[in-house]
């Protein structure tokens, strides 16, 4: 999706920078924990970037 919109460059930067922080945090609390967060994450996520692009 934001991958092929140019001016969405610096989301995917931040998106990658928190998948790393992410992937620190999951090493202390667990998979479990993390994974309504991605999904909730990740649906919020792209649907600023679709309002931000329109």
């Amino acid at each position: 999706m934001a991958l092929s919109i140019p001016s969405a460059n610096t989301n995917i930067w931040n998106l990658e920078q928190d998948t790393v922080g992410t992937r620190l945090t999951n090493s202390r609390h667990g998979l479990a924990d993390n994974g309504g967060a991605w999904v909730s994450y990740f649906g919020v996520t792209s649907t600023a970037t679709t309002h931000h692009q329109l």
